[in-house]
């Protein structure tokens, strides 16, 4: 289910940028379409959460994919209608902000957190729930490269091709949770302990996982306009080069975590500073206009770097914490990714309508300032003092409930 309705998300991706051109809408204008369905996630996810413990995970997913479907279909209207000319601009752009924006965006929300839910509620041990936590996670990182490859492919076609066949994707993945999901209410649940985002043990995690996914959101959203700007390509051949690049950073992606953090025992605080160097050599990359080739192999090296620093900053959270903090945590970290969505689409997008290298240029440096937080950061130091020698397992770290590990910081420990 997680995997079919996160691949309805990421398959309309690569046609974003050739649609946006094609609409005579700009950059920021679309931009603002996904930071407003961000903004609903950071809002509702919490509290669909809670719902899914009330009314049980079957009933909260058939809604919210019931309605991502009404709003997926209303999204291909208003864009097919753009397309003929049929409605305005302005129309247009608020009719995708509604639709795409507002409505998707609140139903999308419910997605992980009630799967995260529904899979406490089958697990009592807490190795199993690791499983099943990593097992979402993996379901994501699957889609990312699924989704992108598909609708690349689907958009070298036709541009409106991938949009209809999103809400296909989420009418099978309702399917699934209609015949293949018992009724269940309620999770299994450890004892839990609220973690504080100022909490001075995990503060320094935080901050590196928000520059990261911001760095990654800078990708998502531009390399659709900077193929077509640079490789002047038609938007349908557009669609396919953006669906092929962000496959590339996915395989990126996927390779670090699955074979280089497997290498060696890394620990958290070396996987986020190689990472974050990695990750800014890739956008580095992107800056001059090296073609294809230096466009394909930016977004690699970016897909390397997020793979490897992302997991270094989850599980160096969760070995801060004690047991009874580590939903929390997963939680707050969530929480922390998803503002990056509101924030990095729209200002990389207006940064780009002033000058198509400020951005790029913007991201290396946020990913090298990063590097530069975590070698110079006195406690993430005595951290990775502390954990010398632990490997991290991505799998675990991508759950968010990599280690159970004491609580050698402290609430109350000093700032570094």
């Amino acid at each position: 289910m997680v995997l079919l309705a996160q691949t309805a998300l990421t398959s309309i991706v690569p046609v974003i940028a050739p649609f946006a051109r094609a609409l005579g809408i700009a950059e920021w204008q679309m931009g603002l379409v996904i930071s407003v369905a961000a903004l609903c996630i950071v809002l509702t996810g919490p509290r669909w959460g809670r719902a899914a413990q009330r009314w049980g995970p079957k009933r909260v997913l058939a809604v919210s994919l019931g309605n991502g479907i009404l709003a997926m279909v209303a999204f291909a209207l208003v864009a097919q209608a753009g397309l003929a000319g049929a409605l305005s601009v302005l129309t247009v752009v608020g009719g995708l902000i509604a639709s795409r924006g507002v409505w998707f965006g609140l139903s999308e929300a419910a997605l992980v957190p009630t799967a995260q839910t529904y899979v406490a509620s089958l697990t009592d041990s807490r190795e199993a729930r690791v499983r099943g936590m990593a097992s979402i996670g993996a379901a994501q990182g699957v889609s990312m490269l699924i989704g992108p490859a598909a609708g690349g492919l689907l958009g070298g076609i036709s541009l409106m091709a991938p949009v209809w066949a999103s809400p296909g994707l989420l009418a099978a993945a309702l399917l699934i949770v209609l015949i293949g999901l018992p009724a269940r209410r309620g999770a299994a649940t450890d004892p839990t302990a609220r973690v504080s985002p100022l909490d001075r043990r995990v503060l320094p995690y935080l901050v590196v996982s928000f520059g990261m996914f911001t760095v990654l959101g800078f990708v998502d959203i531009l390399i659709g306009f900077v193929a077509q700007d640079r490789l002047g390509q038609s938007p349908e051949r557009t669609a396919l080069t953006t669906g092929l690049a962000l496959v590339a950073a996915g395989v990126g992606l996927v390779l670090s975590q699955t074979v280089i953090v497997r290498l060696r025992s890394w620990s958290p605080r070396g996987l986020m500073l190689v990472g974050a160097i990695v990750a800014a050599l890739g956008f580095a990359g992107l800056v001059p206009d090296l073609g294809a080739v230096g466009i394909f192999g930016g977004v690699f090296l970016a897909g390397i770097g997020m793979g490897m620093a992302s997991p270094g900053a989850i599980s160096g959270a969760t070995l801060v914490v004690g047991r009874a903090e580590q939903g929390s945590i997963a939680g707050l970290i969530a929480a922390v990714n998803a503002l990056t969505i509101i924030v990095a689409p729209l200002l990389a997008t207006v940064l780009y309508g002033f000058a198509p290298a400020v951005p790029l240029l913007l991201g290396t440096a946020a990913a090298l300032a990063i590097a530069g937080f975590v070698w110079a950061s006195p406690r993430l130091r005595r951290d990775g003092a502390a954990h010398a020698g632990e490997a991290v397992d991505p799998a675990l770290a991508q759950a968010g409930l990599a280690q159970d590990g004491g609580d050698p910081g402290g609430a109350g420990a000093a700032v570094d």
